[in-house]
């Protein structure tokens, strides 16, 4: 999103901005992570006396893989954007590219482990089946080799 704050000369003068930025995905631990339709973000700014002051609400919808069963999956997101950018820092008031600070608010509402549901049974580690679907017949039971000694004690 590029935006113009030259018109904000004054100390206390604010501008609100309202968009949708249409982005396909971004880039997040070496995959792209997608973005289904438009985010929208709706932005006020205040100029201080060494900075813009960035408040506001960006939401839209994250296309993000199940950790346990690897299903696609919709998660919706509202992100709150409170930043401040420097003025030294500012090369060009016209043109200013606010989508790496949204960008960096979105990474941070991906969760870190994440489920299309909080009771998803994920994948069967020996066969692959998907156990949210149907069980399968695999013998579930494997012990530790270092510990298989404990399984003798057990019995005597």
């Amino acid at each position: 999103m590029i935006v113009d704050f030259s018109d904000l000369k004054e100390v206390g003068s604010k501008k609100k901005y309202t968009a949708e930025l249409n982005v396909d995905h971004i880039d997040f631990r070496n995959r792209e992570i997608e973005i289904d339709g438009p985010l929208t973000v709706e932005l006020d700014v205040l100029k201080t006396e060494r900075s813009f002051v960035l408040s506001g609400e960006l939401k839209g919808v994250l296309i993000l893989q199940c950790s346990r069963c690897l299903k696609y999956f919709e998660h919706p997101i509202e992100v709150e954007i409170s930043d401040e950018l420097s003025i030294e820092d500012i090369e060009d008031l016209h043109n200013i590219d606010l989508f790496p600070i949204f960008e960096r608010d979105i990474i941070l509402e991906i969760p870190i482990k994440p489920l299309h549901d909080e009771d998803c049974k994920g994948l069967c580690p020996i066969c692959g089946q998907d156990l949210n679907k149907e069980e399968c017949d695999c013998e579930k039971e494997s012990i530790d080799p270092r510990l298989e000694k404990l399984k003798e004690f057990k019995q005597k």
